[in-house]
């Protein structure tokens, strides 16, 4: 860690991140083995937070084959997948105006839901915002995990993990309604 004075004197603390890599942390996947393999798993994650955000945003680009786009809100999400395919979505549970588990609902009624793994993330993991959004999801038999906030770097790559697992055995992204 390297200490710097900003124009206030105050101090910073900057931290130079390596790229992540399978010696230093074993559960990290290879990307998934989709069509047009060689590309980037495509990630997007919805935290108000700014810190947290900017955080999750660092450590998923850092892994090689991973492509992590970060919003702040429900309407920018729901503009994100208007025009990108996301192939993983991780998601606050608690947004401004809207919970997590609600966009969740508002975005699988949109045409261009394409039933992606999702990680839901929360410091209240007992909350029943929480059991209800899993209990959904384990009735549709979709792919949503949960981990609670804080985590450290194995929690989030072992959830990654697990959702690259999730689209290596479909093949792809699942259009709503497919078989």
């Amino acid at each position: 860690m390297t200490p710097t004075a900003n124009e206030s004197g105050t101090g910073n603390i900057r931290r130079a991140a390596p790229l992540l890599s399978a010696a230093d942390h074993p559960n990290l996947p290879d990307p998934p083995d989709l069509p047009g393999a060689g590309r980037t798993l495509t990630i997007l994650v919805v935290e108000d937070d700014a810190a947290v955000a900017g955080l999750l945003r660092d450590l998923l680009n850092r892994v090689p084959g991973w492509g992590a786009t970060v919003v702040h809100d429900a309407a920018a999400a729901a503009e994100v997948f208007k025009h990108i395919e996301v192939e993983l979505l991780v998601l606050d549970v608690n947004l401004p105006g809207i919970s997590g588990p609600e966009l969740l609902e508002h975005l699988r009624r949109a045409p261009e839901w394409r039933a992606p793994p999702v990680i839901l993330m929360s410091a209240q993991p007992g909350q029943p915002l929480v059991q209800g959004a899993l209990a959904r999801a384990a009735a549709r038999d979709e792919a949503v995990q949960f981990i609670a906030k804080p985590f450290d770097v194995d929690d989030l790559v072992d959830a990654v993990a697990q959702a690259v697992a999730a689209l290596q055995r479909t093949g792809s992204v699942q259009t709503r309604g497919a078989a």
